[in-house]
């Protein structure tokens, strides 16, 4: 065995994890920290405390070498300023409201320790967002977890009331109009996205119809009118460019506005929207893959036999639509798709809408324990049903031009 651990290749990855636990005990860390190489991430401390290697690996690769070293300070510093402030009264002035990913943070907890269970209290927000609460440190933002909010003896909707309060006193409307007539927000302090909790910062912009906006990053929002397509379509194309370049990728998602509320852009559902549906496709692309290899793992370790269905994506006539699989005998987690490839026992198959398969078969029972919602089959159809599915309902065209 001590021979193959000898011809195991050593990452670079596992290089900068090393490089980042021998700066912690040189910075004074006493904790021990473990290493898990699948997850790429640290974890150690008091209050189990999750280091997610990844895009803090990106950034440091971007630095020339000469600043490399240099750099790790900024990689520990989440774990070394978490001692900065542990009273309430420490914490107060520093709270502010967090917005992270719903799919993120599930991630998290599954590599960390194996757990559907987030550890992060929080609030739904919009789509697969939630609002967390956050100390903002000299270095690094640190959202706070259950142990010291149990702690401070206050309740999560007190605390979020503190941290609106401070987030309002250092957000005056600051946006930037491009050429293309979109905003992006320009507040730099990485509490950009924390914006979306003022919606009177988005009114204020005289925009065309009402706010739509996408938290790209922590520090990037843009946001166009609803009733100004042309902006609407420049916008999503900054959204996959940002998107693809930024190291700390949020949300693709497109939020609308209505009555002071974000919810997400249903409206991109019509022809001349085209181009932000798209974006809410990724969305549900990048949650559903980030969840599926994690809950394989949970499953498999948990000893149950379940398919954890991909969402896959297909394109016609410039559109975007989602399709998944369900086969009959196949214990099966599903995600919310447009369309399902049936396969029977005896190998036939269809492939058939999802809408047009509860009318046969019944509903799909959401699962909100996963974020994002898994959903559990109905009874395979009878033999009788699967007819019907045969004869009385059609293969969706989008599906017949470009099948696999």
């Amino acid at each position: 065995m001590a021979l193959f651990d000898f011809l195991k290749r050593r990452r670079l990855e596992d290089e900068f994890a090393e490089r980042v636990r021998t700066r912690l005990r040189e910075r004074g860390w006493s904790h021990e920290m473990t290493y898990d190489r699948e997850a790429f991430s640290l974890t150690g401390g008091p209050e189990p405390f999750v280091l997610n290697l990844g895009s803090m690996y990106r950034d440091w690769a971007a630095y020339p070498k000469r600043e490399q070293s240099a750099q790790l300070d900024r990689v520990v510093a989440p774990l070394l300023e978490a001692d900065l402030v542990t009273t309430y009264e420490e914490a107060a002035p520093r709270l502010l409201p967090a917005i992270r990913s719903l799919a993120n943070l599930e991630a998290l907890a599954l590599d960390a320790e194996a757990s559907l269970e987030i550890a992060y209290p929080h609030q739904p927000f919009a789509g697969s967002l939630a609002t967390l609460l956050a100390v903002d440190l000299p270095h690094t933002i640190s959202v706070m977890g259950v142990q010291t909010i149990k702690a401070w003896d206050r309740s999560l909707d007190e605390l979020l009331a503190r941290a609106m309060e401070n987030l309002i006193a250092i957000s005056p409307v600051r946006f930037r109009q491009t050429d293309a007539g979109y905003h992006i927000s320009d507040y730099g302090d990485g509490y950009d996205s924390s914006r979306l909790l003022m919606p009177e910062l988005f009114l204020a912009l005289q925009l065309k119809g009402p706010p739509v906006a996408v938290a790209v990053t922590r520090d990037m929002v843009v946001v166009a009118g609803r009733d100004d397509p042309p902006a609407l379509q420049a916008m999503a194309a900054h959204v996959v460019q940002a998107f693809n370049e930024a190291t700390r990728p949020l949300s693709w998602l497109p939020l609308i506005l209505r009555d002071g509320r974000w919810e997400p852009f249903e409206g991109a559902l019509t022809p001349e929207l085209g181009a932000t549906r798209d974006l809410a496709i990724r969305q549900a692309i990048w949650d559903y893959g980030l969840q599926a290899p994690r809950l394989e793992r949970y499953f498999e370790r948990q000893g149950q036999d379940i398919y954890v269905a991909p969402l896959e994506p297909i394109r016609s006539r410039g559109e975007a639509f989602t399709w998944t699989s369900w086969t009959e005998g196949v214990a099966a987690l599903l995600p919310a798709a447009q369309g399902i490839g049936m396969t029977t026992a005896d190998d036939r198959r269809i492939f058939r809408l999802w809408s047009d398969i509860e009318t046969v078969c019944g509903v799909f029972a959401e699962d909100t324990t996963f974020h994002p919602s898994r959903y559990r089959p109905p009874p395979w159809p009878t033999e009788a049903e699967f007819s019907r599915l045969e004869t009385e309902f059609s293969t969706p065209e989008w599906w017949v031009e470009v099948a696999p």
